[in-house]
């Protein structure tokens, strides 16, 4: 599955058209090569044991390494999507610091925990999510050139804890009783 997803992600991440076609389909092939070579291994007695430490723990390493590279990844997109948030004070510079880094995410969870319980991690995976939803967001319209939505990005903006925006004030409007004044020669 992890494997799979890999290439998934490659697709999703890549502007080159072959990589995008081909990408999902190498995930797939090497997801069902690792589950044939655990079956035969499984099923050969003591080879099981050499399948398992020559390839599925190389694949287990290659999976974590991937995923730590893929939060890496996400914690410069957050930096660079959310810098103006920062500039205006919605995170205080060690916040920004800590969402753009996996061990500062991972310390502020765990900080959560000791102090909130169970309640405490689940607002900070919440607001994690939030800032992490709302950069890939943005970088959606931007890398994808789709059309930005404005309504999701504010409802991550609230999550964040930013100000509700004033309202925008009315525009004038003439009551058909009064005549336009006209400039002068």
């Amino acid at each position: 599955t992890g494997v799979t997803g890999i290439g998934l992600g490659l697709a999703r991440q890549t502007s080159r058209p072959w990589v995008r076609r081909l990408a999902p389909l190498a995930g797939l092939a090497g997801a069902i090569a690792l589950h044939s070579l655990w079956n035969a291994g499984a099923s050969a007695g003591l080879a099981f044991f050499a399948v398992y430490v020559v390839i599925m723990m190389p694949a287990l390493l290659a999976l974590l390494v991937t995923a730590g590279i893929a939060l890496m990844f996400e914690g410069k997109i957050i930096r660079t999507q959310l810098a103006g948030e920062a500039a205006a004070g919605l995170f205080s510079a060690d916040e920004f610091d800590r969402l753009c880094s996996v061990r500062g995410r991972l310390h502020a969870s765990v900080s959560a925990f000791r102090q909130g319980g169970i309640r405490g991690w689940r607002a900070r995976k919440a607001y994690h999510h939030a800032a992490s939803e709302l950069a890939f967001l943005r970088r959606r319209a931007q890398h994808d050139r789709v059309a930005a939505d404005p309504v999701q990005e504010a409802g991550y903006l609230r999550a964040l804890g930013a100000p509700e925006p004033a309202p925008a004030a009315p525009a004038p409007t003439a009551s058909p009783d009064v005549t336009p004044v006209q400039p002068g020669p």
